[in-house]
This record gives C-alpha cells, sequence and structure tokens, in this order.
C-alpha cells in the first residue's frame, strides 16, 4: 500500500522509440567552401527481451507467486518495470481493423490439462531449452508447431524455456488479434500534486504495482473459478500471427497436435472454492453478511399479535431465561443486556437502587419479571470487585467520608481543617494533590484518631487531644451527647436518635451530609472516568451483551442502540461494591447520583460475525455521517470471529469494511452461474461524466455491463472483442454502454480501467423508513 497519495493514469500503448533491431547511424559532415564531405557509419543493435525476461524486467504478478484464495472473479495480470516492453514486438504484420498494434505477448493461465503429457496431475511443465532448439523441434516431433522466426546464431544459443499446449488447449485460450490490443496497457503512478513521492520502492509484493513511474501491463482473458493448481505463463506470440490460433489467415498444418511457444515467465497459485473453504474469498463472504443484515433481536414467533407483551419483549431485544425465585423455585423471567434493537421506555424507579432486587422489573400483566437491571446492578459490583483501580477509589472514598462525619462531632472552633462548624475562618484549603494537601489530610487523620481514641469508653471531652507535658484542657461546656453512630444512621436514614433531635444534633447531621456529599462528588469524578465510555463495555463478559446465539447467528451483522439505564444501573452497582455500613450505602448512594449524569458511553452500535472477521483481522473501518465527515469508531474482538463497533456520537449514515490494501488486481464484478457470463460495473473514464455531476475520474458510475460471454470451448475464458454482433464481447458491450451515455468508444485504457478492482468493501448505509 502506497505510504502517500498517487494518481494512476492509464494510456492505451507506449510506442518504443527504436523497436529491437540493428540499426546504422551515418553521420555526414559538409565543409563550408566546398571539398570533400567528412562521413562516417556506426553499428547499433537495440534489443529487448524475445525468449526470456529477467528478474529486473518483472516488476510484479497477481495473484502473487504461491498464493492460494477465490480468484473466481480475477483476471491475473502482470507489470513490467518497463512501459514499452508489451509492443517491443508485434504478433502481426499488420495492425488490427481499427489500427492498433497487437502486443506480441500474452498472459495464458494453464491447468496441467492444457498440456500434452503433463508429468503430475497438477503440474504445467516448462521444459528448458535453447532459443534455437524451441523453433526448430526435433526429427521426432512431427506433430509440434513451432515459432516461425527466424535468429541469429547468437540468439540461437540463448537459453530459454518452452511451454506445450494441446491444440485444442491453444485454440481455446490464446487471444485473437482483434482481443490483444486489449490485453495490455501503460500504468503511470504518480505521486498526487503537493504531496512527497514518499519511499515506495517496490520491494514489498503487495507494494510493487504502486512504485512509481511508468510500467507496461499485461492481463490474461482466463479468469480461474475451478478449484486447483494454476500455472500463469508468459507466452511469446511472435511467429503464430498468421495462424488461425490467433485469427488469421493460415490454418495450422495437418498433423499438428501441440503448440510449442517461448515461456518468458511464469508462476503457480492456487483457487479454493469458497463454499467449501470459508476463508477463501471476502467478496462472497460479505455478500453473505450483507444478505444477513438486521437489528439485535429474536424474530417474533409465528402467530403472536402485535402488540402482544411478548412480540414487545422481542423487539426490544429480551431473550426469555430461566429465573429462580428465593425459595429456589424456577420461574420463567426475561433478560436483555446494554444492546437493543430500539430505543426502549425509561423505568422508573431505578434511580437511587442500593442492591440488585430493586432493580428488578415486575410486569404486572403478565406476572413476570425482567432480570436485565438486577443483573447489570450485579455485574456492576463484581465488575468493581474485580477492579483494584475502583477498589482503591472506593476505600479512599469511604475512609474520607467516615473522617468526615467524625469530624463534624467536632465542637465549633475546634480549629482550622477539622471539618466542623466554624471552621470557613482558617486558611485556604491546599490545592488537591499538593503537598501540602497530603500534610494537612495526614494531620487532621491523626488529630481526628486521637480525639476519638481518647474519648473511647470516657465521656465525650470534646477539643483536641493534648500533649501530656501540656495542662489539661477545661471541660467542653457543651458536649454533644450523641455518637458517630447515631449521626450515621441519622444520615442514612436508618433509625431515629433515642431521644429527641436537638439543634446540635441535626447541625452535626446537616454538617456530616454536606461533608460527605462532598467526598462522593469528589471521588466520583475519578470512578466516572473508569466506568463510563466504550472501555466499561469492553470489560462486560460477552454474553451479557449477548445473551443468545441466535442472537447473533453466523454469518451476519446485527445493528443496535445501547441503552443509557441498563449502564447507569452498572455504574450503580459498581458505587456499592463490598459495602458493609450503612455509611458505605448512603456514601453509595452520593456517588451513584454523580455517576447517574450524562456520560460519555456509546450511542449505538454494530456486531458482525463471520470467518470474515477472523480471516481478515486488519479491516479498514470507516463511518461517516450524512454529510460525509467521519465517525468515530471503536472496534474491538470480542471473540475471534465477532467484531463489535461502538459508535460514541450515535449511529452512522454510512459504515465501510474495507479489505485491507493491497496490489492492483484486475478482474470481474459478477458471474452468472447458469449462463457462464460475466458482469462488470463501469467506472467513470474522466472527471465528467454526460448526465451526471462532476465526479472524480475512475468512480463508479452505476452502469452496469451483463451478459459478457465466454468461450464455449472455455467457459472460463472471457471474450474480449467478438466480432459477431449476435454475440458481443466485452468490448462492444461496453461500446454499446458508452454509446448510450453520449461517451467515445472504450480504447483499450478505457477496458483495463473497467476491469481495475480495488480492494473488497462491505457497506451498509441508513435508508429513510
Amino acid at each position: 500500500m502506497p505510504s502517500t497519495s498517487t494518481d494512476i493514469t492509464l494510456d492505451s500503448r507506449h510506442s518504443p522509440a527504436l523497436p529491437p533491431g540493428a540499426y546504422t547511424v551515418e553521420i555526414t559532415h559538409t565543409r563550408p567552401g566546398g571539398g570533400q564531405d567528412l562521413r562516417t557509419e556506426r553499428a547499433l543493435s537495440v534489443q529487448a527481451p524475445r525468449f526470456a525476461c529477467s528478474g529486473a524486467d518483472v516488476l510484479a504478478v497477481h495473484p502473487a507467486p504461491g498464493a492460494t484464495g477465490d480468484f473466481g472473479r480475477t483476471l491475473p495480470h502482470l507489470t513490467f518495470a518497463s512501459p514499452g516492453l508489451p509492443w517491443a514486438r508485434t504478433a502481426a504484420a499488420t495492425a488490427t481493423a481499427e489500427g492498433r498494434a497487437a502486443p506480441w505477448l500474452a498472459l495464458l493461465v494453464l491447468t496441467a490439462a492444457d498440456t500434452p503429457a503433463p508429468p503430475d496431475a497438477g503440474t504445467v511443465a516448462l521444459t528448458p531449452r535453447t532459443a534455437g532448439t524451441l523453433i526448430a523441434p526435433g526429427p521426432d516431433e512431427s506433430g509440434v508447431l513451432a515459432p516461425a522466426v527466424s535468429v541469429s546464431a547468437e540468439e540461437s544459443r540463448q537459453p530459454c524455456h518452452s511451454v506445450d499446449l494441446t491444440l485444442t488447449a491453444a485454440r481455446a485460450l490464446l487471444p485473437t488479434l482483434a482481443e490483444l490490443p486489449f490485453t495490455a496497457h501503460t500504468r503511470t503512478v504518480t505521486p498526487t500534486p503537493h504531496e512527497p513521492a514518499g519511499d515506495r520502492d517496490g520491494t514489498d509484493e503487495d507494494d510493487a504495482d504502486w512504485s512509481l513511474g511508468v510500467h507496461g501491463v499485461i492481463t490474461a482473458t482466463r479468469v480461474p473459478r475451478t478449484p486447483g493448481a494454476y500455472t500463469a505463463v508468459l507466452v511469446s506470440l511472435e511467429g503464430f500471427g498468421t495462424y488461425d490460433l490467433l485469427g488469421g489467415t493460415t490454418p495450422v498444418p495437418q498433423g499438428v497436435s501441440t503448440v510449442r511457444m517461448a515461456a518468458l515467465w511464469s508462476w503457480t497459485f492456487q483457487a479454493l472454492d469458497p463454499r467449501k473453504d470459508p476463508r477463501a474469498s471476502f467478496f462472497v463472504l460479505a455478500d453473505e453478511i450483507a444478505a444477513n443484515t438486521g437489528p439485535l433481536a429474536l424474530p417474533t414467533p409465528a402467530g403472536c399479535p402485535a402488540g402482544d407483551h411478548t412480540a414487545t419483549r422481542l423487539e426490544h431485544g429480551a431473550v426469555p431465561v430461566t429465573w429462580r425465585l428465593p425459595t429456589g423455585t424456577p420461574v420463567p423471567a426475561w433478560y436483555r443486556g446494554p444492546f437493543t434493537p430500539s430505543a426502549v421506555p425509561t423505568v422508573t424507579g431505578l434511580s437511587g437502587v442500593t442492591g440488585a432486587d430493586g432493580a428488578l422489573v415486575f410486569w404486572k400483566n403478565p406476572g413476570i419479571h425482567d432480570t436485565g437491571y438486577a443483573a447489570a446492578f450485579t455485574l456492576g459490583q463484581l465488575l468493581a470487585l474485580a477492579d483494584p483501580h475502583v477498589q482503591a477509589a472506593q476505600h479512599t472514598a469511604r475512609r474520607e467520608a467516615l473522617t468526615a462525619v467524625h469530624r463534624s462531632l467536632l465542637p465549633r472552633g475546634a480549629g482550622p481543617g477539622t471539618g466542623g462548624p466554624g471552621d470557613g475562618d482558617g486558611p485556604p484549603p491546599a490545592p488537591e494533590g499538593s503537598l501540602r494537601a497530603l500534610w494537612d489530610a495526614t494531620a487532621a487523620d491523626e488529630q481526628t484518631h486521637q480525639v476519638i481514641t481518647g474519648n473511647l469508653g470516657g465521656a465525650w471531652r470534646g477539643g483536641d487531644a493534648q500533649d501530656p507535658r501540656t495542662p489539661e484542657p477545661e471541660p467542653d461546656p457543651d458536649p454533644p451527647g450523641f455518637s458517630a453512630p447515631e449521626v450515621i444512621a441519622a444520615l442514612a436514614g436508618a433509625a431515629e436518635p433515642s431521644e429527641p433531635a436537638g439543634p446540635g444534633f441535626t447541625a452535626a447531621v446537616t454538617t456530616a451530609a454536606d461533608a460527605v456529599a462532598a467526598v462522593a462528588q469528589r471521588h466520583a469524578a475519578a470512578l466516572r472516568t473508569l466506568l463510563e465510555g466504550t472501555g466499561l463495555l469492553h470489560r462486560v463478559p460477552f454474553h451479557y451483551l449477548v445473551p443468545g446465539e441466535q442472537l447473533l447467528p453466523d454469518r451476519s451483522a446485527r445493528f443496535f442502540r445501547v441503552d443509557a439505564q441498563w449502564l447507569a444501573t452498572l455504574r450503580a452497582g459498581a458505587a456499592h461494591a463490598g459495602k458493609v455500613t450503612a455509611l458505605d450505602a448512603h456514601l453509595g448512594r452520593s456517588i451513584a447520583q454523580h455517576l447517574d449524569g450524562p456520560a460519555q458511553d456509546p450511542a449505538a452500535g454494530c456486531l458482525i460475525r463471520s470467518p470474515l472477521i477472523s480471516a481478515w483481522p486488519n479491516l479498514v473501518i470507516e463511518a461517516r455521517d450524512e454529510s460525509g465527515k467521519p465517525v468515530e469508531v471503536d472496534a474491538t474482538h470480542p471473540l475471534p470471529d465477532v467484531l463489535m463497533l461502538l459508535f460514541p456520537g450515535g449511529p452512522p449514515h454510512r459504515l465501510d469494511l474495507r479489505e485491507p490494501p493491497h496490489g492492483i488486481t484486475m478482474g470481474l464484478d459478477a458471474y452468472d452461474e447458469s449462463r457462464h457470463t460475466f458482469g462488470l460495473n463501469l467506472r467513470a473514464p474522466g472527471d465528467h461524466v454526460p448526465g451526471s455531476d462532476s465526479q472524480q475520474a475512475g468512480g463508479a458510475t452505476g452502469w452496469e455491463v451483463t451478459g459478457i460471454p465466454t468461450r464455449a470451448s472455455a467457459p472460463e475464458v472471457l471474450v474480449l472483442a467478438s466480432g459477431d454482433p449476435a454475440r458481443p464481447g466485452l468490448k462492444e458491450r461496453v461500446t454499446a454502454v458508452c454509446a448510450a451515455h453520449q461517451l467515445p468508444a472504450p480504447e483499450p485504457s478505457d477496458i483495463a480501467l473497467h476491469l481495475l478492482n480495488s480492494a473488497g468493501c462491505l457497506t451498509f448505509e441508513a435508508r429513510p423508513a
């Protein structure tokens, strides 16, 4: 994949300045004033590969050597480092009827059945030989048709390889002279203006097709749909142009059974059946997901009337479960996690719950419980107890709350930093986290400890603990007459004081309530960061999110909304985790109230379950709103074959899952099994398409070409140009569509543009209701 943006320009051919051959350069100088002219000659030889290619000549191939996969829509291709190599020679002495030169190279995709005597059922034999023995078969090879070319003595000694095809295979696989111009094009890759060229050198197999420069490309006409081994062979057509094999006028001589051709380059790959190997094709798996997309809910049983309780609960994403009463009796119930296919009504009474029983929902009409929110509360407790950060924050908050209550019992004017009444005249509090704040807190805790322990077992004496060396302080003239447990009980609303509350007790309770509320507010902010956002859902076990496999079938996508009340109940459970005392419960309620405000939770999401997720773990995920602006996406894999996408800002208008970028590929877009025909989606040949708005060149036009035929003798071989109006090939069908939209007839570069395949993409788009 290129590291920066690039522009790709396709051209129909690249004419070499000098075709290969021997040249004589003559230089003549005429002297002024007459006299004998000066003249000299130099011999010049222009060379190009003829019988073999080197590694420097081939830039990239697709499919990659040794690749396995579904190539049922792929046209293998080979990219040359040089732009003019496909046109360095010609397959025919004359141009085609349309005036196009026929390239001298063809890329054949062969199986072992296409060769006369394969040594192995799965291989294609390439025979090493010299150019001389290639063009001159031995006396015992009377049935072999060799290239009709002449070579020099030096060329005849050049080593090369050859491939033998049966005459039947040669007739079925070789492109015709009319088709050859549409199998070759040039590709110019340049950096996008105003962007650096980057460091692309083409050394990576996937990156080579993106190498900057001008390159020639040869495309095969066979689509390897049949599972098995294939060998792609770059062959020379030089010396065969007059034969009817390529559409010429000279018939193949009688007795010929084998066609021998120079093999300049070759590689092998393996085609898989996507119906048997689920990882074989991104397109097949994506099609399966697209065909099974819907909301995250179980289907309503047949015959269930609309508006019925069961139908309503299923529509909201609930699943039936078995729940046990406190007596142990199993009863039917509902469960729904935080994911729901539609907005759910607010459940009253959930705010302020301190236990899972308080979060149980009871549907009176059918007489059945809903355990979803109760499970959320319990799960919040378990998650908090399992998280050391949450435990530490809660422990600190509860310790500070208890300290605040005891400070409220100190007599008025006990000194700054005690938290008691009259403390407002003291110095301003130190910044939170500073050394002075830590010292003040430590000193206050120690002071409170001394006051409390000094009065255990005796009458309350108030005031600060005194150093033994100092005189005994005077007794407090107005002892409180009540204890911290009584204040806590009144604070928590658990009990009334033993005697009627006086103004001192009421003031102490008010002071304690304010102090505990301040502690709750201060620590709720820290707990909130631990208990909200997408990270919270990441910690929820998957079976709490999707409580039944039927909710997310294999090869499916399910969209949902996130129930904010479910997550709020989960946070309430976390706030009450490990509670022991009435003060713990009161503090938990206070913290839960602060956690119950607007949270940074995701509002919607999507779940996708498919072998595509495990086979392509690095999918490129893009989400956009209606204006086309990117939408934030959080992506995780809760299971190897499940992708969970969460959208903090709400559901996107468009969601794209793209195959990881790779080298440029070429191929078709659809295949009709019954008719053995292909389909192709056309791209815009320029920046403007008549009858439409201005669009980028290469973008989708929405025009489709269907019924592209294959050869009767070879159902995998595409008919590029038939010349038969009754059975038009790819070129004729594209020409008809272009004419219908006031566009000129396609050139070979236009056909190449339409055949370009980018990485596969699965797109979901919101439709108006």
